[in-house]
């Protein structure tokens, strides 16, 4: 049995980032998705469409998602280093602040 739970290990620690994250991701959404959504869904839709999934190659082309993003592992890093979350300065990149 101890076999099997040692195998298990790094799926559960995988779940558990991921699932923390989506978690995060959707309390934002509850809160303050009407402030931010439209916008993501607005670049979504002008880059990559409605017929295919994004992908890597998208990725330069959507800073906002990428922003909000950056803004669910701020909130609830998969890895906690024991720094403050929070920034010292307001920080813009590419006309997002």
């Amino acid at each position: 049995m101890a076999d099997h739970l040692s195998l298990r290990s790094p799926f559960g620690a995988g779940v558990e980032t991921t699932s923390g994250s989506l978690l995060c991701f959707l309390l934002a959404c509850a809160e303050f998705g009407p402030s931010f959504l439209p916008q993501a869904q607005a670049e979504l839709d002008r880059v990559v469409g409605r017929d295919r999934l994004p992908t890597f190659e998208d990725e330069g082309e959507l800073p906002f998602v990428q922003a909000v993003v950056k803004e669910v592992l701020r909130w609830r890093p998969i890895a906690v280093l024991g720094v403050s979350p929070r920034a010292r300065s307001t920080v813009g990149e590419k006309g997002v602040s």
